[in-house]
């Protein structure tokens, strides 16, 4: 739900990565409930901690970029 509010803040290309990972998350603690609660997925552990690290991923790469806030506040001096 928060992703949703950064639609328009950020530059579109931003948006679809931080889009990206949030639904990366959702699928990485998808894959974790069923195969914790429901039976046991194969290779649970890769695939788990494979979305996951993407979405961290992701996530870091759209804070670090320069131009991820359109109009941002530029330093005057």
């Amino acid at each position: 739900i928060f992703v949703l509010n950064r639609f328009g803040k950020v530059s579109p290309g931003n948006f679809r990565m931080v889009m990206t990972a949030a639904l990366l998350f959702t699928l990485s603690d998808s894959l974790l409930a069923v195969n914790k609660f429901v039976h046991p997925l194969p290779l649970a552990g890769i695939w788990i901690m494979s979305t996951y690290a993407v979405a961290q991923y992701l996530i870091t790469q759209s804070v670090c970029d320069p131009n991820k806030v359109e109009g941002a506040f530029i330093n005057q001096q």
